[in-house]
């Protein structure tokens, strides 16, 4: 099975997060999806709202789905920045064996030579790209 990681601040969540969501879960059949707040996203400014009410706002957006996501609270539980390559061996320990999509839109991968050991990340993962 494969699993799509949807990481960001979601500040706040939105419809069209879900239609990329929703989009890389087709493109992904028989995938399902873990949608993951940042507690702070290294490469933004600080977020508007706390990250327990951006989290309680993304489970409200997927509430009654029937599509197998999910919501971890592994960067918000931490209380502390938190980045990919961490988020990534957190997820590979948990589900071990799946293949991993990091997905994104095209803006954050433009910035990916910013990013925290970027050749870490993109040893753990592959990216799955939305405009």
């Amino acid at each position: 099975m494969s699993l799509i990681l949807f990481g960001g601040s979601f500040d706040p969540p939105h419809r069209a997060h879900l239609r990329l969501l929703r989009a890389g879960l087709k493109a992904l059949k028989g995938s399902r999806a873990v949608i993951m707040p940042a507690y702070h996203s290294p490469l933004k400014a600080a977020a508007r709202v706390s990250g327990k009410e951006r989290l309680a706002l993304v489970r409200a957006l997927i509430s009654g789905l029937n599509e197998d996501i999910s919501v971890d609270a592994f960067e918000i539980n931490r209380g502390r920045m938190t980045y990919s390559y961490e988020t990534l061996k957190h997820l590979k320990k948990k589900f071990p064996g799946e293949k991993i999509y990091f997905l994104c839109g095209s803006d954050a991968l433009s910035t990916l030579h910013d990013w925290a050991r970027p050749g870490e990340v993109r040893k753990n993962c592959t990216f799955l790209v939305g405009r």
